[in-house]
């Protein structure tokens, strides 16, 4: 729901809010570690960085670092997100995630 409000203590709709002039860069990052024939089974390992930052003093930023162990059967998840940073009326937002698969894959897709 953050995206429908600008941060800030006017509670603007994201449409209306008005942006100071300037400029801004953004920048993601993926890291990828998959590891098969393992003692234990598979596991692997995925990073996400991502970042806005703005030429008048805003940033946006986002992270994510996912985990699946068991012969991927497990996966657990973290998230972070910050909008709005070294603004008034910053958004701060953490998530977790865990799921385990207890049926085995029945049919694999084939791809032509």
């Amino acid at each position: 729901m953050s995206r429908f409000a600008a941060p800030g203590p006017e509670l603007l709709a994201a449409a209306s809010q008005r942006w100071p002039q300037g400029a801004s860069g953004f920048g993601e990052l993926l890291l990828d570690w998959d590891s098969f024939s393992l003692e234990h089974g598979e596991r692997e390992l995925s990073l996400s960085l991502a970042a806005e930052a703005f030429s008048w003093g805003r940033l946006d930023a986002d992270a994510r670092v996912e985990t699946r162990l068991f012969v991927r059967r497990l996966r657990l998840g973290l998230r972070a997100a910050v909008e709005g940073l070294r603004q008034p009326g910053t958004r701060y937002a953490a998530t977790a995630e865990v799921s385990y698969r207890f049926l085995k894959r029945v049919m694999e897709v084939t791809h032509w």
